[in-house]
């Protein structure tokens, strides 16, 4: 499956199996929650072949940066994310559910970035919907989902295959603007010669 097959399903709400929760006897609970201006039921699921369901083994999970200049790269973050992933924002985080994004992705950004003057972040703004309600998101994102751990709800990391997914859609709803760092290094890797 390529880059613009994997795009066009998932923005015509064909996902794989592994994401999806497709009839009501899967739920094993909900939640209610107001976020992005709209108010919903979102649902949690804690069966382990789900994508939302899966249990974060250890500290350390993967996100994808989302930088205000167009480039785009995997980074590891620490328990507690406000920590590690509030160094990479700039700040204090919020964590934001946006249209763009089916869930159970969401992405986190820094929460007082427009009072700090932050530049915008393109395809933040996009998946949040700015070009309908004209406020911006700003500064660099991080891209995640909701999930289970341990404790309960959270904020966990992404799966290889989600982040595979994610890279998909901001490349070709960019137009290919945006550059994958982590695909320029393996570039960069393969082209030196080895002693």
């Amino acid at each position: 499956m390529n880059d613009t097959t994997l795009a066009r399903d998932v923005l015509t709400g064909i996902w794989p199996a592994a994401i999806t929760v497709r009839s009501r006897k899967d739920w094993h609970g909900w939640k209610s929650r107001k976020s992005s201006g709209r108010i919903g039921r979102s649902i949690v699921a804690r069966s382990g072949n789900m994508g939302i369901g899966i249990r974060e083994r250890g500290n350390a999970m993967k996100g994808i940066v989302f930088t205000h200049d167009e480039k785009m790269y995997v980074k590891e973050f620490d328990r507690p994310l406000y920590k590690s992933v509030g160094e990479v924002v700039g700040g204090y985080i919020e964590v934001v559910h946006p249209r763009g994004l089916r869930e159970p992705l969401c992405f986190i950004c820094n929460e007082e970035g427009l009072l700090e003057g932050l530049p915008v972040n393109l395809i933040g703004s996009l998946w949040y919907g700015t070009q309908h309600h004209g406020h911006p998101v700003v500064g660099n994102i991080v891209v995640m989902k909701e999930g289970w751990t341990d404790e309960g709800p959270d904020i966990v990391g992404l799966e290889e295959q989600e982040i595979l997914l994610v890279k998909s859609i901001a490349h070709a709803q960019s137009g290919g603007r945006i550059v994958d760092l982590d695909e320029q290094e393996a570039e960069n890797e393969e082209a030196e010669p080895s002693d």
